[in-house]
């Protein structure tokens, strides 16, 4: 004798389809705000080396909303901290940061 409970699963596919339909339809003419999360970028220097000038400049993006930059040295003497100082002069739109002492910031993080 044959099953006569197949049209129950396709209308239940039927069903799921169209609410499926008009939920992605739904979604897809929501406006979303506009929204760009904070993102930090940490660069570890330590001494000086040949065109560190321009190393450091091309690591740091330009223009991008809500970046920060930080710039890491173990002390204030560290040779690279004139360089980074004159990158920040010279970027004063971007939000570069140096920060010394890294060295005790890693020790404690162990």
């Amino acid at each position: 004798m044959p099953c006569s409970c197949w049209p129950a699963p396709l209308v239940y596919y039927a069903l799921a389809t169209l609410v499926a339909l008009r939920f992605f339809k739904r979604e897809r003419a929501r406006v979303l705000p506009d929204f760009t999360p904070a993102v930090s970028i940490l660069k570890p220097v330590r001494g000086l080396e040949t065109s560190a000038l321009t190393k450091i400049s091309q690591f740091l993006p330009p223009g991008i909303p809500g970046l920060r930059d930080f710039v890491a040295v173990n002390d204030d003497s560290d040779p690279a901290v004139a360089v980074i100082n004159r990158i920040i002069a010279k970027f004063p739109e971007q939000r570069i940061r140096l920060l010394a002492g890294a060295e005790h910031l890693a020790q404690t993080a162990r």
